[in-house]
């Protein structure tokens, strides 16, 4: 097969009729021009063009073979255009796996926002824990992850911090009468907790917190989501292990007030995943960015339960 270079020049030959306007366009020489065209010709062993003074004119071989080239270069020109549109913005799609607790409390106000300044990017969010979501990006169905800090190790996975967050313990009002106490351990194990499933970021997170502090518990209810924690608290089943900046209009209700454990609970981060070595398209890293933005538009936190 013949340089494809030589296809180009024997286009824009086509095109401007003139080896001097072609060579203008290319930014060659003359001479190089005309030894292209020799080359291509040589290849497919036809003469492409007749020379005259007044210029260059296809044969009959060259209009054959121009109504090949022809749709060739509209088909490049028109994915040229289109990388210009993802590049600029104006069009591409958007995959994100985020956690249950991300998708409700921390994810909607910069989804809203990127809509605002993209409103012909598509948006994909797809529901996961934090481990499944990391498999998602693995297998190529996800651009990045807005994970729970924190994971497993894994050599291929980049994370960067988004934001921090503040764990704390909640019961309702059928449990007031431990409001401003420090509990002891057994106090603390008599109690009943519910927690996240197992398998979540923070179910690791809260267990391995208890251990440290000597607390082995069994839990009184597992559920797999963090909306039914809070719901379940507020109903006086038990004490739940939620994010404390997430129910800030809660607790200020009364409907449910923090606990002491009598140790601290370390803040812990959200994280974007990426995939190691595999740069984003522009859309997934313009929102990554946005993510990545030290300064927020608003504090949205604590409003979404409502």
């Amino acid at each position: 097969m013949a340089n494809l270079e030589y296809y180009r020049v024997f286009y824009i030959l086509a095109k401007t009729g003139s080896i001097s306007k072609a060579a203008a366009e290319l930014f060659v020489t003359q001479p190089a021009v005309s030894q292209s065209l020799s080359k291509l010709e040589d290849e497919l062993k036809c003469t492409l063009f007749i020379r005259s003074p007044k210029g260059i004119t296809l044969t009959a071989d060259g209009q054959m073979l121009l109504s090949y080239v022809q749709p060739a270069v509209n088909s490049l020109l028109k994915a040229e255009a289109e990388f210009a549109k993802l590049q600029n913005l104006d069009t591409g799609e958007v995959r994100i796996g985020a956690s249950d607790t991300i998708c409700m409390y921390y994810l909607p106000e910069y989804l809203s926002r990127f809509q605002v300044l993209h409103p012909d990017i598509a948006i994909k969010v797809i529901n996961r824990t934090s481990s499944e979501i990391i498999t998602l990006l693995r297998n190529g169905l996800v651009d990045f992850g807005i994970v729970n800090m924190p994971l497993e190790n894994d050599h291929n996975i980049v994370t960067r911090t988004a934001d921090s967050i503040q764990d704390c313990f909640v019961a309702g009002k059928k449990f007031e009468m431990y409001k401003g106490e420090k509990l002891s351990r057994e106090q603390i194990m008599s109690l009943p907790l519910i927690l996240l499933e197992k398998g979540t970021a923070t179910r690791r997170y809260v267990d391995d917190l208890l251990l440290k502090n000597g607390i082995r518990i069994t839990p009184s209810l597992e559920l797999g989501s963090v909306d039914l924690l809070v719901k379940f608290a507020v109903a006086g089943l038990g004490v739940a292990y939620v994010i404390k900046d997430y129910i800030t209009d809660i607790i200020d209700s009364g409907d449910l007030f923090v606990m002491d454990f009598g140790f601290d609970i370390p803040k812990r981060n959200i994280g974007i995943a990426t995939m190691k070595n595999i740069p984003l398209p522009a859309a997934p890293s313009a929102f990554v960015k946005m993510l990545l933005a030290k300064n927020k538009s608003s504090d949205t936190k604590g409003q979404y339960f409502k």
